[in-house]
């Protein structure tokens, strides 16, 4: 099918109904994957920073983030001048582009390059992110790099388990044997400890009834 212009394309995002954003930025991301050229790459990244605004679910960013500046990141942009935006973004006070820049993170970590998730992670955990979206997909991300590289996962979770929020954690270590788990979630301060009992180490997946996650 042709692409739809990028004019349409931005009709569908800014709309009042959260499907008709979905579709627009699945096209936007459709867009993306097709373009030929940097310029081109970097317009439709440009058109998709502006729209952030428009990116307001969970499910809008984990569809498109990745796909777009964490795709643009890895490929057409230096690794320090990389690094220094997903940080801006992380220490952004609009909730959905802090995700966005947790969730740019992973087509590095698919490359095995985990530094931007390291770095993340830790400036959320200095500036002592509150917000749990943020702190799911945090989560998400260090369980994913452990996937590939379980030492520096591990190695993380001994310097910084006893200041991680509950679900950060949880979501880190669940790949983990249940020895290993409780290991981690005992260093949790008390109080977090056993509200982390009761919360639910699924990872993140869409849901029908299109529930913030």
């Amino acid at each position: 099918h042709e692409l739809l212009h990028q004019k349409d394309i931005g009709f569908l995002i800014v709309s009042k109904y959260h499907e008709v954003r979905m579709y627009g930025l699945l096209w936007l991301v459709k867009q993306y994957a097709s373009s030929k050229s940097i310029t081109e790459r970097a317009s439709i990244l440009e058109f998709y920073c502006n729209h952030f605004e428009y990116v307001n679910n969970w499910d809008l960013v984990d569809c498109s983030a990745p796909n777009i500046t964490g795709t643009h990141l890895l490929r057409d942009i230096d690794e320090e001048t990389a690094l220094k935006q997903l940080l801006a973004w992380c220490q952004n006070e609009h909730l959905w582009t802090r995700r966005i820049g947790v969730l740019s993170c992973l087509p590095f970590i698919r490359e095995e390059i985990f530094e931007p998730i390291l770095a993340v992670s830790k400036e959320l955990l200095d500036r002592e992110e509150n917000h749990d979206l943020i702190h799911k997909a945090s989560g998400w991300m260090l369980r994913e790099m452990g996937k590939r590289n379980k030492s520096m996962l591990l190695d993380f979770l001994d310097e910084n388990a006893e200041r991680m929020p509950k679900v950060m954690l949880r979501y880190s270590v669940e790949k983990f044997p249940r020895t290993v788990q409780k290991k981690y979630l005992k260093r949790l301060p008390v109080v977090n400890r056993k509200r982390a009992r009761g919360s639910s180490p699924l990872p993140l997946k869409q849901t029908k009834s299109k529930k913030k996650k």
